[in-house]
């Protein structure tokens, strides 16, 4: 549909479009949870697929640690440390989660 033929039912299409992406990013927005570590927050790692070969990959655990955090990155990475004291990291802030003891 042209612009120039029907002005009003464009700008009605337009106000609907606009309306209904509020209200999905909206909706997106509220089961979105922000998570955030602090340096000493004790937190387990993924272990990534790539990392787990072999025919029992699936009885493996998913999760290593527990780990402390050393240092928090403005990218969202994090550089951790075993209870041994070995380093390990940095790893992206989305493949870890916050360990109960």
């Amino acid at each position: 549909m042209k612009k120039t033929q029907h002005p009003t039912l464009w700008f009605t299409e337009l106000t609907l479009l606009e309306c209904y992406q509020s209200r999905i990013s909206k909706a997106y927005d509220k089961k979105v949870k922000i998570l955030s570590y602090q340096v000493g927050d004790i937190v387990l790692a993924m272990i990534r697929p790539i990392h787990t070969r072999g025919k029992n990959a699936n009885l493996m655990p998913k999760w290593d640690g527990p780990y402390i955090i050393q240092e928090v990155y403005p990218s969202g990475a994090h550089l951790m440390a075993s209870s041994e004291g070995k380093q390990v990291g940095p790893i992206n802030g989305r493949y870890l989660k916050r360990y109960y003891p």
